[in-house]
């Protein structure tokens, strides 16, 4: 009798573990991806021609630039705040010619500019943010220091 209970339990078990997995191999294991991809990732930009643009025809440059993260690499610090000031803007400035004009990167605190200094080359990713005069600001969004070589840790080179 017990050979027989021990029989039949040993045969349920074994079909409840055989049965168990592939139940759950029922339902549909398979995830669709997802229809909406992140953004591209910044709009590389060469900032003569994203100059030019804006001089050229304001309404096109907007509507071509405006509401994009834009990247610039290689941007020689022609200019910038000198780092004494108690207030006014903090900016990083490219500049072409002072008759013709310059970008003027704007930043939001010091700290993002406080390690650089003219003759720095920057990459810089950060987004149109208008026209006055000869100057076109963008905000910064990220910077980092490409030349000369970072010798500083990490977290002080990449802002």
């Amino acid at each position: 009798m017990f050979g027989s209970v021990r029989t039949v339990l040993s045969t349920v078990i074994l079909v409840a573990v055989l049965l168990i997995p592939s139940a759950s191999c029922i339902r549909d294991t398979i995830v669709s991806p997802a229809t909406d991809y992140p953004d591209e990732g910044p709009m590389e930009v060469d900032v003569m021609e994203f100059f030019l643009d804006f001089k050229a025809d304001l309404v096109a440059a907007s509507a071509k630039y405006g509401d994009r993260d834009l990247r610039f690499q290689d941007i020689i610090v022609d200019d910038m705040t000198f780092l004494g000031e108690p207030s006014g803007d903090l900016y990083v400035q490219w500049g072409i010619d002072p008759e013709r004009g310059s970008v003027r990167f704007l930043a939001h605190r010091l700290s993002d500019i406080i390690y650089l200094r003219k003759g720095y080359i920057v990459e810089i990713v950060g987004r149109a943010a208008g026209i006055q005069s000869n100057q076109i600001s963008v905000d910064i969004i990220w910077l980092r220091v490409t030349d000369p070589p970072c010798s500083e840790p990490e977290p002080i080179c990449v802002f």
